[in-house]
């Protein structure tokens, strides 16, 4: 196991661990995983960027893809 704070931070500045190498006990599931991931890249991404939204969105919560977003679900009810 590999010893972290509570953003995944390991004692080495900038390197964030995933959860199969810091949990005891873990349940193994693809979308756990991506869950992990999506929560490390998020940490690192405030180390290398402090003033970054300290959230990570998806796109459906992303002023990018908003209209994007509207433009797809329109075209679905007109299926």
């Amino acid at each position: 196991m590999v010893a972290v704070d509570g953003q995944a931070a390991a004692a080495m500045p900038g390197i964030f661990a995933p959860g199969d190498c810091i949990y005891a006990s873990k349940v193994r599931l693809i979308a756990a995983a991506f869950a992990d991931a999506a929560l490390r890249m998020s940490s690192a991404k405030l180390y290398l960027e402090p003033s970054a939204p300290s959230m990570a969105y998806v796109s459906s919560h992303n002023e990018r893809f908003r209209e994007l977003n509207r433009e797809l679900a329109h075209r679905g009810e007109q299926a």
